[in-house]
């Protein structure tokens, strides 16, 4: 119930976005998320599945876990500052490319860098957190971040600031509320550091195997807004920025996967309960993404109404950015259970199969048209999806699978 509440908040706050700013400052808002987003990607380089990785057999011994904890942020802090001074020049020219005067391209560069800090650390502590199994300390985050966002978002909306700078303040001021609050809920889950253990190697091995595979996740995720952004303009820009907001189907449904079932499967120690747990997994999140599809493309202006005016015309986009969201959402249950159980021992495997997919997006799909850029990320996608999924049914059936 409380992850309704917060992905219907989130969804509401989005929403209130994509009818109230101008398509032009939705376009720049957009561009100034995917670079959060890419930030974030690549801040993280693996920590987070490293955290999970080890944490799943020690997260019992205070003391251990600890020292993991502080681990993780001793390698966190060396990746972000990277990335914090790297990516954001690599921004500049989509933004510029769309007419961005220099002060709003910085404003909007700087502010939208300096959250990736706080938003970095909390996605640190939520994934301890939830290895300990505390899901009321969890609940209150999601929550407090949601609200906190819908409030900040309102507030500007009332005040009359309806530019894609104002909101990425507003964006930043959250996740700055929201680590504090995270902070607190996981105080007792950071005991100190220990000189009895170090993790550093084990996370550094982590980090160097999944590195490459967080850049091409990273481009998978963001190559669409990239090519359009240069392609196109801030109207095409905006039209899919609205599309994704209805990602938030996807949300809903995907919630229990993100912060239950796939932490879960770093513990199970029974082989037929992992098998059950991936099916189950896997067959329901199908079945329903189907369902979300099939009312799309037979009833699509309900879902744009939801958009409003300036988007009713996307009725043969909508359920292309569907099919979409619900691949990258069944490749996060393969590919997940791969990482987290250790299996992925070539973890380049998919840099070659997102490649193979961006080629045949290229020869297949108008690269100019919000259509032809979802066709495109829909291809890019099936290799990936596919090869995942054999992967992990030939691990599942191996008569002689063991705990590790």
């Amino acid at each position: 119930m409380m992850q309704i509440v917060v992905q219907g908040l989130g969804a509401i706050t989005g929403l209130f976005l994509v009818r109230f700013l101008p398509k032009d400052q939705y376009a720049w808002f957009t561009i100034a998320g995917s670079l959060m987003a890419t930030m974030s990607v690549l801040s993280d380089g693996g920590l987070t599945t490293g955290l999970t990785s080890i944490g799943g057999s020690i997260h019992a011994e205070p003391r251990k876990f600890s020292q993991l904890i502080a681990d993780v942020f001793w390698w966190r802090r060396r990746i972000a500052s990277v990335i914090l001074l790297v990516v954001p020049i690599l921004y500049i020219p989509i933004l510029k490319s769309g007419g961005q005067g220099w002060g709003a391209t910085c404003g909007i560069l700087v502010v939208a860098a300096l959250a990736n800090w706080p938003t970095s650390a909390t996605a640190i502590l939520n994934t301890a957190i939830r290895l300990k199994a505390h899901i009321g300390a969890i609940k209150v985050s999601e929550i407090v971040g949601a609200c906190l966002r819908f409030v900040l978002v309102g507030i500007t909306l009332i005040a009359g600031f309806r530019t894609a700078f104002a909101f990425v303040i507003a964006g930043s001021l959250t996740a700055l509320a929201q680590l504090f609050v995270v902070k607190k809920l996981a105080r007792p889950l950071l005991l100190g550091v220990s000189t009895d253990y170090s993790y550093r190697k084990e996370l550094g091995s982590s980090v160097r195997s999944l590195y490459a595979n967080h850049v091409f996740a990273c481009i998978q995720g963001q190559i669409a807004m990239w090519i359009i952004a240069f392609l196109a303009g801030s109207n095409e820009i905006a039209d899919l920025g609205a599309l994704s907001r209805l990602a938030v189907l996807f949300s809903v449904i995907g919630a229990p996967l993100t912060y239950l079932v796939l932490p879960s499967f770093a513990k199970i120690e029974c082989p037929q309960e992992l098998r059950y747990r991936f099916f189950l997994a896997t067959i329901s999140m199908t079945a329903l993404s189907a369902l979300f599809i099939l009312v799309a493309g037979c009833w699509p202006e309900p879902f744009l109404l939801i958009l409003g005016a300036k988007y009713k015309h996307l009725n043969s986009e909508l359920p292309l950015a569907l099919i979409g969201q619900a691949l990258g959402l069944l490749n996060t249950i393969s590919w997940g259970l791969l990482i987290i159980r250790g299996w992925l021992k070539r973890s380049w495997l998919g840099i070659p199969l997102t490649m193979v997919g961006f080629v045949l997006g290229a020869c297949f799909c108008r690269l100019e048209s919000v259509a032809g850029i979802l066709q495109f990320t829909i291809w890019s996608l099936i290799p990936t999806f596919l090869v995942g999924l054999v992967c992990v049914v030939q691990k599942l059936r191996d008569p002689g699978l063991r705990v590790r």
